[in-house]
Formats: structure tokens, C-alpha cells, sequence
């Protein structure tokens, strides 16, 4: 058997060494993480030995490029059954993005995916992914729209490139906001971390700006979109987890406390339950 308590082997870092796996320190009395440690060791090493013979990194080295000769991992895990989105929610849910990271994880929740690609202009390719979403509200209730182009441009560390980025999204998002402000769109916008644009760190722990609109939803007095601004907005600090509670309240579809109208408790209403019958 394996066990997901053992390191990393990459160090995230240009110019060090890659981490040597090892049982946490907590299991070091674990078979199975020591084994699972050895294992996956034994992997990356065979790993190296067949891409160094690789043609393409023969002809890499002849032309003086380093060779790709390596496989990193990070965030170990075990593989669990998970509760479906649209029974964890009560949403039909969908994700447009073009990433594989993304298309795994919510095929994974049980979520559909519309998979597109990323071209020239941030901006261009956030109107028309928003605009597929309205273009099929009556399929599904929850849109999940992302764009990596502020991430891929902040890890070049130069802040220029960001500011292009976000400007192009801003101009995207400003071209069908007319359509998403009508009486039943709730639009979320926000981001899933900090990412400097400068210095060694990848992601940082700053929060992020947080914004969303809709009908019924209380307004505040902030009227910019930035990190400082929204850090004195009406919702003050929201953490992760809160979030989908969050979206649930602002559909109208968050179940009052106490509430137990299914056997398991659900945290929508109505939920997915069996009505009372009057025969036997």
C-alpha cells in the first residue's frame, strides 16, 4: 500500500537541487509512507535515466541546450470518492478555462467542462468565455470563468506585463458587463492568490480583491477594484472555505440554520429531498 505522508521533490526554486523524497516526520515509523518514499524515488530516478537517452535531449545537447531530463512532484495525496458539486451545492455546474489543471479538477467534482484556448488578448478571450456563459444559462446555474494570464505574466517578474494583463481583463469584462448586470446574474470576480511580481516567491499570502454584484446584494462605499481598496469593503476578509456559502446566499438559495428538510444536511434549499406522501 501507499501513503501520501512523504516530501516533496521539488523545491520550487531555479537553481537548487530537487528535494530528496522522504517519510514525514510523523511517519517515519509508517512501512507504508517509507515505502511509498522509496517507490517514488525509484520512479524519478528510472524517470531520468530514460529521458537522458531520449533523442530529443541527444539533439538539446548538441545544439548546447540543457537537457529536459527530469519529473518533479509536490502536494502528495491519495485518491477519495468526493462528493459531487451539484449534490454538494445544489448547482449544475460548469467550468470554462483552458487549463488541464482545471478541466481535471472539475471533472473530478463532477462538474462539466467547456475546454477553450488562450489567444493573443486576455481581455478578448474573457468577453467571449462570459459570453458562452450567458449563451447557456438555461443549462446550468454556477460558471466557473478563468483566465491564467495574470498568473503566466506576474511569474515573468516584470510588473509591466501584469499591469498589461489586468488592463486587457478589465476591458473584457467592461464589454459584456451591460449583459451580465441584468435580475438574475450574480457575477463574482476575484482571484485564487497573490502573485508577486517580484522577488523569489511563486504565490504570496497577501488577500486578494474581492467583488461582486448582483440583485439584492448590499452595496458598500468602495468603488475601485484593488487589493487596498477592497480590504476596507462591507465583506471584510472571506476566507476559502466560505465562499460557495457565500454564492448560495446571494442566489437565494442558502437554507436558514437549523432547517432539516433532507436527512443529510445539506446547505442549500430546497434540497434534494422525497415528498410526503399520503398513501402507505
Amino acid at each position: 500500500m501507499s501513503a501520501p505522508r512523504i516530501t516533496d521533490s521539488d523545491c520550487l526554486v531555479e537553481g537548487l537541487p530537487l528535494i530528496d523524497v522522504a517519510p514525514l516526520a510523523q511517519g517515519e515509523s509508517d512501512p507504508f509512507a517509507t515505502h511509498t518514499a522509496h517507490a517514488l524515488r525509484s520512479y524519478l530516478l528510472w524517470c531520468k535515466q530514460v529521458l537522458d537517452a531520449h533523442p530529443l535531449n541527444r539533439d538539446r545537447l548538441e545544439q548546447g541546450l540543457a537537457p529536459v531530463n527530469g519529473i518533479v512532484t509536490q502536494r502528495p495525496g491519495q485518491w477519495r470518492e468526493v462528493e459531487p458539486f451539484s449534490r454538494r451545492w445544489g448547482l449544475k455546474g460548469v467550468s470554462v478555462a483552458s487549463g488541464l489543471v482545471y478541466w481535471g479538477i472539475c471533472q473530478f467534482l463532477g462538474m462539466d467542462v467547456h475546454k477553450v484556448q488562450d489567444g493573443p488578448d486576455a481581455g478578448l478571450d474573457l468577453a467571449e468565455r462570459l459570453q458562452w456563459a450567458m449563451a447557456h444559462r438555461d443549462e446550468y446555474e454556477f460558471f466557473h470563468i478563468h483566465s491564467k494570464t495574470p498568473d503566466a505574466a506576474a511569474h515573468t517578474k516584470d510588473p509591466h506585463a501584469k499591469v498589461r494583463v489586468i488592463e486587457s481583463l478589465d476591458r473584457g469584462l467592461g464589454r459584456v458587463m451591460d449583459d451580465l448586470h441584468d435580475n438574475e446574474t450574480v457575477v463574482v470576480v476575484t482571484a485564487d492568490h497573490s502573485t508577486p511580481s517580484g522577488g523569489p516567491q511563486i504565490h504570496s499570502g497577501e488577500d486578494v480583491p474581492f467583488m461582486v454584484i448582483g440583485p439584492g446584494i448590499r452595496r458598500d462605499t468602495v468603488c475601485r477594484f484593488d487589493e487596498v481598496s477592497c480590504g476596507g469593503g462591507l465583506l471584510g476578509r472571506i476566507h476559502g472555505a466560505d465562499f460557495m456559502y457565500m454564492v448560495l446566499n446571494w442566489l437565494d438559495r442558502a437554507k436558514l440554520a437549523g432547517l432539516m428538510d433532507t436527512p443529510d444536511d445539506q446547505p442549500y434549499w430546497p434540497g434534494i429531498r422525497n415528498p410526503f406522501r399520503l398513501e402507505h
